[in-house]
Order: structure tokens, then C-alpha cells, then sequence
């Protein structure tokens, strides 16, 4: 019968435990909304916190798990992710286990040659656990976050970030905040090109209803447009569509007319944004105008198959355009927001999808375990044995650049990272091959033989 796997799970843990069904990322949009609903949850587990999740930001709930977000974190959490479920829920208050976890993953890096991250903090106890290894000197690589709890939890993240106060660069030289951000206030719906067929086009309009907060009087743009008022770096904002990149430059111009902030002040705080899925080739130049920056991760690329699908050959080159950003002199940064050191075991795997964290089927396997097919992309534009759109290549310069100095910049940390000089933080990598001189071929075969971080070494290989 239905829920009879989730019945004989709360019996084996109790009633009081939470029981999660994870469901795969690429099947939970089709098989989780509308289809599912919190009342057929309150059958199979009336007095049990029970989730239903697929991957990122997709869940159904029951009533008892409502109750308790309520109870804990302040409102229920739409989209349901597992840092709530994780920390905020089942770790709450148990910051030293929390932080043991939080450190093992990011532990996971260091093999890769990867010495610092860049992402948004969402949960409370995450942050708690991110400051208790800072204090206790246990951080095993640098850690640059970005605020985004009040537009994950908060009731009013306008009123929130309009009393925060800037703490923009505060933190140690392993952890430190960059600014503020809500990465989802922006869907690759809320794109201004055409769908080819009614269909898609109408299935484009209901979606962007609740997937778009990238116009005024939506929580997203009122939230930033008050953090911006505010003197608040804005970073880590999703631009999966034009129109973010519109409306980050629609905030940008209110906050100048109002007076509260110049031109210059806007490009000196690097404003940022992150995956360009389907950006106007015209608005790099755009971006250009007001410092913005863009973070591109290679996942996107395949998704020329998807704008040719659905949008038509015209959109092809909006898809990922990291050189129409270099032509324009637009600030990039190249980098990874994929899971890629887990994956050993079925197990792993499994989790690996629940977390959200997958390749999503986008990659093959031999891009896991190693950050260089990732590095190497960008100058072949080959993935799987296809080209993408082979006149977006970068030179290698470039390509290395983007992954060094330019992200130490965007971090605000260029004194102390990014490039090997005197006076700087000693984090570098050995690798096995020359980078400069070897064939592009070869470039997604190198292996990373040594880490160092802060002059100490973190990793080195076997072999080495």
C-alpha cells in the first residue's frame, strides 16, 4: 500500500524521529508537485516529522514537520533543503557534531587542490559551527560566505538587512563574510527569451509566479534593494536569467538616484552573480558599466541543448557566455558549485542526490575527484566527447586567472591570495604537468600532487 516503506521506517526508528524520502533530483519536478500533497503525508505519518525531497529545493511536508520548522526555525521553510532538515532540525544545538560534519566536507577539497570556497550561509547552526572550528583553528580550508539566512527563514528580509549593519569583510583569514544574497531570486523561467511552442510558454508564465523575485515588491528585490540602501555588498545572486542582471542594475540605479551610494562605490564593492544559464549577449557590456561580477560553472554549458530545444538556435549564444564577458571587460570568476569529491560507493551516490549536490547528470564520471576537467573545459569547451559552442573558448591565461587572482579579488581578499608573491598567504598546489605548455587535451588529466595552505601541507600524493 502507499507509505508502506515510510510506516516501516518510523517503526524501526521511533515515533518521535524524522523520516526523509528522498526522491532523485531529475525526477522530483515531475513527480513532487501537484501530485503530492501535505494531506496524503498526514495519512502515512500523522504524529511524525515526515519530508518528502528532491534534491535542492523541492519538498512536500506534513503537518508534524511544519509544526516543528515552526517551532525551531521560526516558519516553515518552503522548499524544504537539507541544511534545515540537518542542522537547524536534527543537529540543533549540537554545534561541535555539526561542525565535525561541516569540516569532513570541506576536508573532501583539499586532495583537489581546492584552498578556498565561496558560498552563501543559509542556516543558523551551520554559522554557529563555522565559527566554532574558526575559534578552535580547525577550519581545513578558507571559507569566504555570503548572508543569506534572512531570505531563507527571516519574515521580512527588508527590515532584516536594513538593521544589520555592514559587516562586509569581517572574519578571519579563514572565515569571512562577503556580503549578503538570496541565490533563489532568480529562475532560468524569468528569462525574457521566447519559448518556441504555447506550452512551454505557458508552463514558463505559471512557473515564474513563485520562481521569480527579481521585480519590485517581491521579497528577493525589496530585500536587496534595502540591504543595497544600506551600504551591503550584494553577492552570490542567481542570474540563471537576463532579467537578474536587469534588476541587479535596476537596484544599482535607484540607490545612486536616492544618493546613497555612487557609481564608483558600486563597482569598488564587486556586486556578484552566479551562473549565467541564459544571459543577453548585450549585457555583459551592461555589467561591465556597473562592476558586476559573474561566476560560471561548467554544468551549464550542456544546457545549449536545452535553449535549442526549447528557445530555438537565436539563444544558443546566451547560454553560459563566459568570452562574451571577456570581450566586454565584464569581471568573471570560473569555478565548480558541483559535489565532486564524493561519489565513491552506491551509497555515497545516494546521498550525494538527497543532498542536492549531484552532477545532475550533466558531466561524466571522470569529471569527479579532480578539479582540472573543470579548469580545462572552459579552453576546450568539451564535455563527454562534445563541443559546445567552440568559438566561446578562453585562452589558458585567462582560463587561469579566472580561477586564482580574479576569484581572490572577488572574495576581498587580492592582498593575501591568488597569486604567488611576497607578503602573501602561502596557499598554492604542485601539479604534475605544465599547464602552459601542455596539450589542451591533457589539461583535464592533470593530477594534483601537493596542497599547501597557509604554509603548511595539507595533501600530498602518494606518488609524490
Amino acid at each position: 500500500g502507499r507509505g508502506e516503506a515510510v510506516k516501516s521506517r518510523i517503526q524501526q526508528a521511533g515515533p518521535d524521529k524524522w523520516i526523509v524520502a528522498p526522491i532523485p533530483y531529475v525526477l522530483a519536478s515531475e513527480a513532487i508537485p501537484g501530485e503530492l500533497t501535505r494531506a496524503d503525508l498526514d495519512q502515512i505519518a500523522p504524529d511524525t516529522p515526515l519530508a518528502v525531497m528532491g534534491g535542492l529545493n523541492i519538498s512536500v511536508t506534513n503537518t508534524k514537520a511544519k509544526q516543528i520548522m515552526e517551532r525551531d526555525l521560526g516558519a516553515e521553510v518552503g522548499g524544504l533543503r537539507v541544511w534545515y532538515l540537518l542542522y537547524d532540525l536534527a543537529l540543533r544545538g549540537k554545534t561541535e557534531q555539526a561542525a565535525e560534519m561541516i569540516s569532513k566536507e570541506m576536508a573532501d577539497n583539499v586532495p583537489l587542490g581546492v584552498t578556498t570556497i565561496m558560498t552563501h550561509i543559509e542556516s543558523p547552526q551551520v554559522l554557529q559551527s563555522a565559527n566554532y572550528l574558526d575559534r578552535h583553528h580547525k577550519m581545513p580550508i578558507r571559507w569566504a560566505w555570503v548572508h543569506r539566512i534572512a531570505f531563507s527563514v527571516g519574515k521580512n528580509p527588508e527590515q532584516f538587512y536594513s538593521r544589520l549593519g555592514d559587516f562586509v569583510g569581517q572574519g578571519s583569514e579563514y572565515f569571512w563574510n562577503v556580503g549578503i544574497g538570496n541565490e533563489g531570486w532568480d529562475n532560468v523561467v524569468c528569462t525574457s527569451a521566447v519559448p518556441l511552442t504555447e506550452r512551454l510558454r505557458e508552463a514558463k508564465r505559471r512557473a515564474a509566479v513563485t520562481a521569480c523575485q527579481i521585480t519590485p515588491g517581491t521579497p528577493g528585490y525589496e530585500g536587496h534593494l534595502e540591504a543595497a540602501r544600506n551600504g551591503l555588498r550584494l553577492a552570490n545572486l542567481h542570474a540563471h536569467s537576463d532579467r537578474a542582471v536587469v534588476a541587479l542594475a535596476q537596484i544599482a540605479d535607484t540607490v545612486i538616484r536616492e544618493g546613497r551610494m555612487t557609481l564608483e562605490q558600486i563597482k569598488e564593492q564587486k556586486w556578484g552573480l552566479d551562473h549565467a544559464r541564459m544571459i543577453h549577449p548585450d549585457l555583459p557590456a551592461l555589467a561591465a558599466k556597473y562592476g558586476f561580477w559573474m561566476s560560471f560553472q561548467l554544468k551549464t554549458i550542456p544546457q545549449e541543448a536545452d535553449a535549442l530545444r526549447d528557445y530555438g538556435p537565436e539563444y544558443v549564444s546566451w547560454v553560459s557566455n563566459a568570452k562574451a564577458w571577456a570581450d566586454a571587460g565584464a569581471r568573471f570568476t570560473l569555478n565548480t558549485d558541483m559535489r565532486i569529491a564524493l561519489s565513491q560507493t552506491p551509497e555515497e551516490k545516494m546521498e550525494e542526490d538527497f543532498v542536492g549536490k549531484s552532477l545532475w547528470g550533466v558531466v561524466p564520471d571522470e569529471f569527479r575527484n579532480t578539479i582540472w576537467p573543470h579548469v580545462a573545459v572552459w579552453i576546450t569547451r568539451e564535455i563527454g566527447g562534445k563541443v559546445y559552442s567552440p568559438q566561446n573558448k578562453l585562452d589558458r591565461t585567462t582560463v587561469m586567472k579566472a580561477w586564482t587572482n580574479w576569484p581572490a579579488e572577488y572574495v576581498l581578499r587580492e592582498n593575501d591570495l591568488g597569486s604567488l608573491e611576497a607578503g602573501k598567504l602561502a596557499d598554492f598546489i604542485v601539479i604534475d604537468k605544465d599547464y602552459f605548455t601542455i596539450p589542451e587535451q591533457e589539461i583535464s588529466h592533470i593530477k594534483t600532487l601537493l596542497t599547501v595552505l597557509d604554509g603548511q601541507v595539507r595533501f600530498k600524493a602518494p606518488s609524490f
